[in-house]
């Protein structure tokens, strides 16, 4: 990885770009109490791990370096992401299911966290959206969109 760093910051320099935020987010998709699915997107890169409960090793789906292009977007996003007003909790109460996500949301020196069940609240809507663009459809966070 600190190979992968390197590249990038070369990159990022040769094209004259510098990101204004730090951010990273963590997104675990639970099944029942167990995680199921963990998303991870940081400036550099994404990954998505798959989390069996059978026993087996997690696995490593996917894992790519970003590109400038995408880090740009992104910087843009997070510069206008809604952290502050991020509720804790978003549930349905109404549905009967097992099936929830928490987000761990970095931005600079700001984090929060949020657990969500059967809701879809805008703000993590719009996080979504921005992490499938940089996925394969069949790794794509479900969205109502």
């Amino acid at each position: 990885m600190v190979l992968a760093s390197a590249i990038l910051s070369l990159i990022l320099a040769a094209s004259e770009f510098t990101p204004k935020n730090d951010f990273t987010v963590a997104v675990t998709v639970f099944r029942g109490l167990r995680p199921f699915w963990t998303y991870r997107l940081s400036g550099e890169s994404i990954e998505i791990t798959r989390h069996y409960a059978d026993g087996r090793r997690n696995a490593e789906v996917l894992k790519r370096n970003l590109t400038v292009k995408e880090i740009k977007r992104l910087d843009r996003f997070f510069s206008a992401f809604p952290l502050r007003t991020l509720q804790h909790r978003y549930v349905d109460e109404g549905v009967d299911g097992d099936s929830c996500l928490r987000y761990n949301v970095k931005i600079n020196r700001g984090e929060q966290e949020a657990y969500v069940c059967y809701a879809r609240p805008a703000e993590l809507a719009s996080l979504d959206r921005a992490i499938n663009r940089l996925l394969p459809r069949q790794y794509r966070l479900w969205t109502a969109d």
